[in-house]
């Protein structure tokens, strides 16, 4: 029944990462990015790009189950770094959400959780040693 409204939007384009184009390129000229769970989403997190994730049950399973339990909600959400919708009329609220602009608390968390200064790699390494101790 809802399958259809993103095709029916009167300016822009639904891409999926399917098509001939990398991920990167897609993101890059994203207005929004909505995705399951993903690199798109982290992707979008990190160029500050408004973003959806849409869980469906086997991607918590998956979620929950590859971390022994440690992580039950898509950690971009749970920061709220990425808006969220399991169903339609959460959808809607997400999208009322981002075509509002009402995306300030969403940035402030992407700048906060995913900063875009060249130092990811170092942090990484930093939460690796310390868990070595």
């Amino acid at each position: 029944q809802y399958s259809r409204i993103p095709y029916q939007l009167k300016n822009g384009h639904v891409m999926e990462s399917t098509s001939l184009l990398t991920s990167e390129e897609i993101n890059a000229a994203a207005a929004i990015t909505m995705s399951i769970y993903g690199t798109m989403l982290i992707q979008a997190c990190y160029l500050q790009i408004p973003c959806i994730a849409v869980p469906n049950e086997a991607g918590k399973k998956d979620l929950f189950d590859s971390t022994e339990g440690l992580i039950a909600r898509f950690p971009p959400c749970q920061t709220g770094a990425c808006l969220e919708g399991a169903n339609a009329q959460e959808l809607v609220v997400c999208f009322e959400k981002v075509f509002r602009d009402d995306t300030v608390k969403m940035k402030s968390a992407q700048k906060k959780h995913f900063p875009n200064d060249g130092q990811s790699a170092n942090r990484v390494y930093e939460v690796i040693k310390s868990l070595k101790k």
